[in-house]
């Protein structure tokens, strides 16, 4: 969420917001914090299997078949892992209020079809990301049309796309003595993660946005009102 990029940043401007209200400022504060685990913890666990993906250029590279083979069963559990965590942020979400908090934080900051486009395209212009202008219209089309929690389904289907494939991969044993599959595989795996990792970062960048601005955080949702709402888990 909005605190990925800086959180000193937005905890001063949570506080700031509410004109010194420290309950309702500190009960956003938890609200965030309590999501944001769920979302580094998934993040975490992709990034891993990206890492492992990578291990598997290496290990072929080496002639080492067995460990690419390793290898796919921990992408398999990992993404497993982050699936398990992205799904329970969006339930925190829904259940807290947070998501439609932060969608109308979002939109209020200009993040429309245009706004989107301007502001992936100037991340591009500082190397924060490299996708192209197709990619960028097609993440803007689809934050304007289905908003954030359409945006964050995307990635997570891109994450599952992944999943399913080496879990199949991992039930059948893997391409077993074909050089050849075993190199497709991993330019695949690649190029998979890569796609997955460009929208993750997108998603970071519209997060970033609303997290330098000053803004009225507005009333608290009644379901945040209750302790429960924060996350217990």
């Amino acid at each position: 969420m909005a605190l990925i990029c800086n959180v000193p940043k937005v905890e001063q401007e949570l506080h700031q917001s509410v004109a010194g209200d420290s309950r309702v400022s500190g009960e956003w504060w938890k609200v965030y914090l309590g999501n944001e685990q769920y979302i580094e913890s998934g993040a975490a666990y992709f990034a891993q299997a990206f890492a492992e993906a990578l291990g598997i250029v290496t290990a072929l590279e080496l002639h080492d078949p067995r460990g690419a083979e390793l290898k796919i069963s921990s992408i398999a559990y990992l993404l497993e892992r982050a699936l398990e965590q992205y799904e329970a942020a969006v339930e925190f979400s829904a259940r807290s209020g947070l998501g439609e908090f932060h969608e109308r934080r979002l939109r209020e900051a200009g993040l429309d079809l245009g706004g989107v486009r301007q502001v992936l395209t100037e991340a591009r212009n500082r190397d924060l990301l490299g996708m192209g202008d197709e990619r960028i219209d097609m993440i803007a089309a689809t934050f304007a049309r289905v908003g954030y929690p359409g945006l964050m389904s995307h990635y997570t289907g891109k994450v599952r796309e992944i999943y399913d494939l080496v879990a199949s991969m991992r039930a059948t044993g893997g391409p077993g003595d074909d050089a050849i599959a075993w190199q497709e595989l991993g330019w695949k795996l690649t190029a998979l993660f890569t796609q997955a990792l460009e929208v993750g970062q997108a998603i970071a960048v519209l997060n970033c946005l609303t997290s330098r601005l000053q803004r009225s955080l507005g009333p608290l949702p009644s379901s945040l009102v209750a302790s429960d709402a924060v996350r217990s888990s």
